[in-house]
């Protein structure tokens, strides 16, 4: 099911937008199957948080700089979370409840915290 994910996301890229200076914020919530977003932000102290409910949830957020945030809560089943964050002091927090979990998150830099929570 994570396949199917896939094409959600990169659709959500396309029309989810990017960001490109400091104190962004990204509010997505999405529910029913397939759903599929991606935020990306470059600057400092932006947010992306995403809540998805239901089944073949696909979420890609992308952080470059300083004091960054992501929230990801997925809730369901077959859900996919890809966080990846470059610079100093990014926190990232994804949880996931249901079954079928897959989560990958990247960190690069000074400083930076993660917390992932999955739970059947």
């Amino acid at each position: 099911m994570k396949l199917f994910a896939i094409p959600f996301i990169i659709a959500g890229i396309c029309v989810g937008g990017a960001a490109m200076a400091d104190g962004n914020w990204s509010f997505v919530n999405q529910e029913g199957f397939g759903n599929g977003q991606g935020t990306f932000q470059h600057g400092d102290y932006n947010a992306a948080i995403t809540d998805q409910r239901g089944f073949g949830n696909g979420s890609l957020s992308l952080q470059e700089g300083l004091g960054n945030m992501s929230v990801t809560g997925q809730r369901g089943w077959d859900n996919l979370s890809i966080t990846d964050q470059l610079g100093i002091g990014n926190a990232s927090e994804t949880m996931q409840f249901g079954s079928g979990h897959e989560s990958e998150t990247i960190q690069t830099g000074v400083g930076n915290s993660s917390l992932t929570v999955q739970s059947n």
